[in-house]
């Protein structure tokens, strides 16, 4: 046998139901050691399909070829590369800036005088 409802009692099946919709619950900020393991041991159990596994792997794999290449390469050649990249940036910061002037230059000299209204 069907059952047939009535579009009243629709509605009140939807009335409690909140228009927006709902937040997750927030976690406080501060754990303590015991919840930072039960967090450690879930995450751990989160490997769960193949998968994510091998997502996992992956990562790891990476994590060790990164170190691997860096130990291949002297201190002064590391050091050498930090310094080089930091000089570029600042490169690159003062280009953006120069532009930057120029543009607001650029801007104050299309601006038309603010004339009195009578």
């Amino acid at each position: 046998m069907r059952c047939l409802r009535s579009p009243a009692s629709k509605r009140e099946r939807y009335r409690f139901m909140p228009t927006k919709t709902p937040t997750r619950a927030r976690t406080p900020d501060v754990k303590t050691p015991v919840e930072t393991d039960v967090v450690a041991e879930q995450m751990e159990k989160a490997v769960e399909t193949p998968f994510d596994e091998f997502l996992e792997h992956q990562r790891h794999a990476l994590r060790e070829t990164t170190s691997a290449l860096r130990a291949l390469l002297p201190k002064e050649v590391q050091k050498h590369s930090r310094t080089a990249y930091k000089e570029a940036v600042e490169g690159y910061r003062g280009l953006f800036n120069a532009v930057m002037d120029d543009l607001i230059d650029t801007i104050e000299k299309i601006k038309l005088p603010d004339t009195p209204k009578n």
